[in-house]
């Protein structure tokens, strides 16, 4: 007898990585769907753990999310003509696996070129590790799923998951696993749970040590496409702006800049490093503007940013991500005090499991694609 008052907790475990760490979250989901954080790696590294812990993390549902220097997603709507006497007959799970089999053949060198440009990588070294096709069309008509349909043209998108092929080897042995993996960009869970509380276009700012990337998820005329941009300012520009002023040290000017934030030094002080920073802070938003960003804009920063949020500028709202709201949109529960993060983090790490937990594309067909991967991994 399976009564919901005995059933246990759903363990699962996100894995983070970024160019400058590796973390690990483990999280829990109750049947009054609270969810809570039950331990976190700030430094997660499989072999660190020994075989032991690792056996009984390899038996949680998995995921692992990879920043952006690390992963990349490529659309590309799909159309096939059916023939006859092919189009009086009801689309087939084996039809239509080998038409979408046959389309990723036969284009995949022009995929995996694009996804190596957006890495900055070798193609060799650029690896498909993710494929589901979405946004189902039966002679112009859309369908959530074209099995049993008959009709002269299908229809769909198909999204390839692309990765570095250093992330690939470390996590080989999961990407070959059947069931119970999910891999994931940072920026586009992001912005799949964005969506769920905001007018498309969506827009994600994800500033930290090394610059400045916008993500945008939007409508176009065959479904969704993410569209990424890369903008030249950083945290590094600004706290060697303060260096240069004072001059100290980087820690020292770290303690600054945080006191001045907390307001934690004289007026005076807070005016002068204020004065410091302000040609800086024009000089992002003034790489915000020659963007096509507008409208709302959520931010992620890995650091404070010198200003607080909501902040507008020009044609665009800088907005603070919406943690809370989406949590209560998806009937989930969690404490903010739980969290063993800052507040600015709790989201980025949280979107990844949202999006495999709310996942809507484990069809059939995506599960054959998934398991057919291996003929184009090389």
């Amino acid at each position: 007898m399976n009564l919901p008052f005995f059933r246990k907790k759903e363990k699962f475990l996100v894995v983070g990585i970024f160019p400058q760490r590796t973390t690990g979250l483990l999280l829990s989901v109750d049947k009054d769907r609270n969810l809570k954080p039950e331990k976190f790696w700030d430094d997660f590294s499989f072999k660190a753990l020994g075989p032991k812990p690792l056996r009984v993390l390899r038996k949680k549902k998995l995921i692992v999310a990879a920043d952006p220097a690390f992963v990349t997603t490529v659309f590309s709507p799909l159309e096939f003509e059916r023939g006859e006497p092919d189009y009086n007959k009801p689309v087939s799970l084996a039809e239509l696996e080998r038409l979408i089999s046959q389309a990723i053949d036969k284009e995949f060198h022009h995929y995996r070129s694009e996804a190596s440009n957006r890495l900055s990588l070798e193609e060799l070294d650029t690896v498909l590790v993710g494929a589901r096709a979405d946004n189902f069309k039966v002679d112009g008509h859309k369908v959530l799923n074209p099995l049993g349909f008959t009709g002269k043209k299908l229809a769909a998108v198909l999204e390839l998951t692309f990765t570095t092929r250093n992330v690939f080897d470390d996590f080989k042995e999961f990407f070959n696993a059947r069931d119970g993996f999910h891999f994931t960009g940072t920026a586009e869970a992001g912005l799949r749970m964005l969506a769920l509380v905001g007018a498309h276009p969506v827009n994600l700012l994800m500033v930290d040590h090394g610059g400045s990337r916008v993500f945008t998820l939007d409508k176009v005329a065959w479904g969704e496409s993410i569209s990424r941009e890369s903008l030249g300012w950083s945290f590094v520009s600004l706290f060697e702006a303060i260096a240069a002023a004072l001059p100290v040290g980087r820690d020292i000017v770290l303690n600054f800049y945080y006191d001045r934030l907390n307001g934690n030094v004289s007026e005076n002080f807070a005016r002068a490093l204020g004065r410091v920073m302000k040609p800086v802070c024009d000089e992002f938003f003034a790489e915000l503007n020659q963007s096509r960003l507008a409208g709302p804009v959520y931010v992620h920063s890995s650091v404070p940013l010198p200003f607080l949020l909501p902040h507008e500028k020009g044609r665009m709202q800088l907005e603070e991500l919406p943690t809370e709201k989406i949590m209560e949109k998806l009937g989930l529960r969690a404490r903010a005090s739980e969290w063993p993060m800052p507040a600015s983090e709790v989201f980025m790490h949280m979107a990844p499991f949202l999006e495999f937990y709310y996942n809507k594309s484990g069809s059939e067909i995506n599960r054959r694609l998934r398991r057919r991967l291996h003929w184009l991994i090389q």
